[in-house]
């Protein structure tokens, strides 16, 4: 598990759905470095994500990164928002600004993963599920972008 970086920012005004649309570029290239550099899949299908969370009392953004890992067939199932989700936990941070996970686009890798067609990856059912099950993390009002791990799509 990484330290989340913590970023200083003005209370002033602070609007956590405008910090994280201007957070928005970097948070994605956070997502396609992890799936890139730190995801493990037997099937090739690596993905990566990013969490933002802003905490109101030290007046601070934190950025956490993660990545999917199953090695082989047998192993259990870990999707890049298990990991972020676990870390977040680990760190007592909650409320998450936002959510960008980076995954394949290609139609045919997401029915495999999906079971509705999609331009870009979104949450499974079991990440659907762990986040129901983590409401202090993923709010209603967290933001969550998917995009493509291939730059420029």
């Amino acid at each position: 598990m990484s330290k989340p970086e913590f970023l200083e920012e003005d209370p002033r005004n602070y609007d956590p759905s405008r910090a994280f649309v201007e957070q928005l570029p970097g948070l994605i290239r956070k997502a396609r470095r992890a799936a890139r550099s730190e995801a493990i899949s037997y099937r090739g299908v690596k993905v990566g994500a990013s969490i933002m969370f802003y905490n109101g009392d030290t007046y601070s953004e934190a950025l956490l990164s993660g990545s999917n890992v199953k090695g082989k067939p047998s192993d259990p199932k870990y999707c890049a928002e298990m990991d972020v989700i676990d870390q977040a936990n680990e760190w007592n941070l909650k409320n998450a600004t936002g959510l960008v996970i980076a995954g394949p686009s290609s139609p045919s890798v997401i029915e495999t993963i999906s079971p509705r067609p999609t331009n870009t990856l979104h949450p499974c059912g079991a990440c659907r599920q762990k986040i129901l099950d983590n409401p202090h993390i993923i709010t209603p009002d967290t933001i969550i972008v998917t995009v493509s791990t291939e730059e420029n799509f």
